[in-house]
């Protein structure tokens, strides 16, 4: 597997990281965080190296990484 296709935070594979719209609507943006379980990685995105409209406080992310790695699993 080459370089560019691990993530540069937790070093587990970009896919299939979870890319998560926080607004419900792509074009805002929104976070990204890795499905393996117990992994802390997360970053924002945004369409066109923007920032993210809404960036989901610290408990709202732990909510969203719980269903992700449940889901992942």
């Amino acid at each position: 597997m080459e370089d560019s296709e691990l993530c540069l935070q937790c070093g587990h594979p970009f896919d299939p990281h979870a890319i998560i719209s926080t607004t419900g609507d792509p074009v805002d943006g929104g976070i990204m965080l890795c499905p393996r379980v117990d992994c802390q990685c997360y970053s924002t995105w945004g369409l066109d190296g923007g920032e993210a409209r809404r960036i989901p406080d610290r408990v709202e992310v732990e909510i969203i990484r719980e269903q992700i790695q449940r889901e992942g699993s």
